[in-house]
C-alpha cells in the first residue's frame, strides 16, 4: 500500500515541477476550451450508473484512509476484512466492479466505523433522487 502512496506522491511532485518549469519560462498556457464539472467525474465522462460509481469511489477512499491510519499492509487489511489479499489489491487499484456498495459499507463497519443511512424526500428542483456519501 505504501508503494501506491509513494507513486501518487511522485506523480504529484512531477506535476508540480512541470508547472513550475512552465511558469518560469514565462509562457502562457494555450487557452483550451473546458467544460465545468458537475462534481461527479463519472457523470461527466458518461459512465453508466455514475452516482453509484462515485459513491463506491468515496467509500473506497474512506477504507484506504482507515488502512493508512492503522498502518495496515495489504495482507493485514485482508485478514482484518476477512477477504483475500488480491481483493485488497484490486480495491487499491480502483477495480471495484466486483464490490457492491453494501460490501464496502460492511468493510467500513469492520474497520470500526458507524455507517448511517438516511432516506429523505428529494427537493422538487430535481427530477430524481441521488446517492451521497459524506
Amino acid at each position: 500500500m505504501r508503494s501506491v502512496l509513494s507513486r501518487f506522491r511522485v506523480i504529484k511532485r512531477c506535476l508540480k515541477c512541470a508547472i513550475e518549469v512552465h511558469q518560469d519560462r514565462g509562457t502562457k498556457r494555450p487557452d483550451r476550451s473546458h467544460i465545468e464539472s458537475s462534481g461527479n467525474v463519472f457523470a461527466d465522462t458518461k459512465v453508466p450508473h455514475s452516482e453509484e460509481a462515485l459513491a463506491k469511489a468515496q467509500l473506497v477512499q474512506k477504507i484506504i484512509d482507515s488502512f493508512e491510519a492503522r498502518c495496515l499492509t495489504q495482507t493485514q487489511a485482508a485478514g482484518f476484512l476477512q477477504i483475500d489479499q488480491t481483493t485488497i489489491s484490486a480495491l487499491l487499484r480502483g477495480q471495484l466492479s466486483g464490490l457492491s456498495v453494501g460490501r464496502l459499507l460492511r468493510f467500513l463497519m469492520l474497520l470500526g466505523h458507524d455507517v448511517e443511512i438516511t432516506i429523505k424526500s428529494r427537493p422538487q428542483s430535481r427530477s430524481r433522487g441521488r446517492l451521497l456519501v459524506r
